[in-house]
């Protein structure tokens, strides 16, 4: 059971998105993003944070920015970290969503070549 309040309040944001309140869930995202101290914050948070934010963009580009946000700091986590906060997942089985998140804005984009070089298609592509 999760029990980190940051990420409780992340997933408060995410239901407000999938309520259909998405620049609700834009503001209260960056909220939350100003009190962990954006980039110098807790890694566990900004990684949950950017995924998060990337799915309540309505432009493919930003969407692409928090994206890639949360891939360049899941490489900061740990699983210690992850089940400190009440975590049911270890941090490599973080990795297929923020790829393929990521495989996805560049298909929108059109950019088929890094869609399909940034999706792993082995486990041993994934960071231990």
């Amino acid at each position: 059971m999760i029990t980190d309040p940051t990420i409780l309040r992340i997933g408060q944001a995410v239901q407000l998105g999938h309520g259909g309140e998405r620049e609700a869930a834009r503001l209260m995202f960056t909220e939350i993003w100003d009190e962990i101290g954006g980039e110098q914050g807790d890694p566990l948070h900004r990684c949950t944070l950017a995924h998060a934010m990337a799915d309540a963009q309505d432009d493919v580009r930003e969407e692409l920015v928090w994206d890639q946000r949360a891939l360049a700091v899941a490489d900061l986590l740990t699983d210690a970290r992850v089940a400190q906060a009440g975590v049911a997942l270890p941090v490599a089985g973080l990795y297929p969503s923020l790829h393929l998140n990521l495989s996805e804005c560049y298909r929108k984009l059109g950019d088929l070549d890094r869609c399909c070089t940034n999706t792993p298609t082995r486990p041993s592509d994934l960071p231990n």
